[in-house]
């Protein structure tokens, strides 16, 4: 039985304006490097990769 996902990936055009999209909502910026990103969904249980 799944019980959660860690992580999901999705592609974006406009990383930079991605990021800002979903900080706006109030998700936190984990890391960013070399055109990728991730964004905490619930810190340190899952996040998205950008």
């Amino acid at each position: 039985m799944i019980e959660g996902i860690y992580e999901a990936q999705l592609p974006v055009k406009e990383l930079g304006r991605s990021i800002q999209f979903y900080q706006n909502i109030g998700l936190e910026l984990a890391w960013e490097e070399n055109g990728t990103a991730f964004i905490w969904i619930k810190k340190h249980k899952s996040w998205l990769g950008l």
